[in-house]
């Protein structure tokens, strides 16, 4: 299941992976990849669709520059 999020200019996104990451599951990010769809709303954002192993996480810029 992809995850959709709304971004305007200049915002951001952040992707992490676990200290911890198996042989095989760097194996999968390297033969799969993380694929990124973009489209454009009325309103003139941008929809990034990301579609990334269960074990990338994906953060919005903002969150992280709060904690």
């Amino acid at each position: 299941m992809a995850l959709v999020l709304t971004r305007k200019d200049g915002e951001s996104l952040a992707f992490s992976f676990p200290s911890d990451i198996t042989e095989a599951e760097l194996k999968t990010l390297l033969q799969d990849g993380i694929t990124i769809t973009i489209r454009r709303d009325a309103r003139d954002h941008i929809r990034l669709m990301i579609e990334a192993p269960d074990f990338c996480s994906v953060s919005r810029g903002e969150l992280l520059s709060n904690s």
